[in-house]
């Protein structure tokens, strides 16, 4: 009981003394951009992208999310940002980080509701706290990010607090945001992701600076990007427009076998057939996208090209293709370790047991504990 206390105690202490935002802009960022590669493929991809009500769109949203995560140019774009950033928070707040976590990318298509967040900080128990910084890489011709006062960020410190925070008013942090721009805040800092009211598509780079790795994974400052060779893919490898077609395909196929589940064996047969390149990138966006249809069920339900009648199952057998073509998202499992998924019957369990059991992407002790879920009995 007395830890349970000395716990709380710190989480209340840490969100209220650990609570800050912050801007600077970075002209080495913005000349880092400038020349990369692969953000001159997100630009052009996501530049032809306009239609957030459709399936295509939504899934190739995605899917280039997932390519981002392995991808090499934004692993030292957020190297960069380390830089940048940590000799700020060291003068201004007295931390020193020492990781920053792996790239993730958040697109924000023209009037998006599956992307528009609700009130929020980042918040994951530490010893230390972190930092996550924003970083554009295209323009936002529209106010990106809301939070509110100084007075509401500490009311939402102590516990059950949450209902009081509607009472507070949204203010933007800023009209628009540019390549160049990076916000950062604290862990503790209440903010909340517009809406696109543009004509255009915008996406940024997310990257958090701690000084103990956090669940999300990353990378300790100083380390040779060519030593992490099992986090980056080789795009010369990819085959971009394969990967679209096969996603689709997978969606498509699993959202018509909801109900029967007759060909689903057959379909997981269909996933895992591929190169071990392709099966990074597919497991990664399989949870991914899962995780948007959790979070946005009726949005899917009515999404044009899909209409699933069962968003629930459907985001279920997305995080089942997650782990069995890969477990590059730890999310998956503990979204499924709270579902139900008595309706898999003992063909089902006994093929994806075999597959997890035998892929060389997972490592022995994931296997351990991914194989207990689905052998409770």
């Amino acid at each position: 009981m007395k830890k349970f206390l000395k716990l709380k105690l710190k989480i209340i202490y840490q969100k209220l003394f650990f609570n800050n935002s912050n801007f600077i802009y970075s002209n080495k960022i913005n000349q880092f951009q400038d020349k990369s590669a692969f953000i001159s493929f997100l630009r052009d991809n996501l530049g032809r992208i306009h239609n957030s009500d459709n399936l295509k769109s939504q899934l190739e949203k995605n899917l280039l999310r997932s390519l981002a995560f392995y991808s090499k140019d934004l692993i030292e774009l957020s190297k960069i940002v380390f830089e940048e950033v940590s000799t700020v928070i060291n003068k201004k707040h007295k931390y020193s980080p020492v990781y920053f976590s792996k790239p993730y990318l958040m697109i924000h298509l023209p009037m998006d509701k599956s992307e528009e967040g609700t009130l929020h900080s980042d918040y994951e128990y530490t010893n230390h706290g972190f930092f996550t910084c924003w970083v554009p890489l295209n323009n936002y011709n529209f106010p990106p990010i809301s939070t509110i006062n100084y007075f509401g960020q500490i009311i939402s410190a102590f516990p059950k607090t949450n209902k009081l925070l509607k009472y507070f008013s949204l203010k933007n942090i800023k009209k628009s945001s540019h390549p160049g721009d990076i916000n950062f805040w604290s862990h503790s800092y209440l903010h909340k992701g517009n809406r696109n009211t543009s004509s255009s598509t915008s996406f940024v780079l997310v990257t958090k600076l701690s000084k103990e790795l956090l669940n999300i994974g990353g990378y300790e400052y100083g380390i040779e990007l060519d030593g992490i060779e099992d986090g980056i893919i080789d795009f010369n490898k990819i085959n971009y427009q394969y990967l679209v077609k096969k996603i689709n395909k997978l969606v498509k196929d699993i959202n018509d076998n909801l109900e029967s589940l007759s060909n689903l064996i057959s379909i997981f047969d269909f996933l895992i057939n591929d190169n071990e390149f392709n099966l990074k990138l597919i497991s990664f966006y399989c949870s991914v996208q899962a995780q948007r249809i959790w979070l946005r069920p009726d949005f899917f339900k009515t999404l044009s090209g899909l209409e699933t009648r069962d968003p629930s199952r459907l985001s279920i057998l997305l995080d089942i293709s997650s782990l069995i073509s890969g477990f590059q998202n730890h999310s998956s499992l503990e979204r499924l370790s709270k579902s139900n998924i008595s309706f898999l019957t003992k063909d089902h369990q006994e093929y994806i047991t075999k597959s997890i059991s035998s892929s060389i992407l997972i490592n022995h002790e994931d296997v351990d504990r991914i194989l207990k879920l689905f052998n409770k009995d």
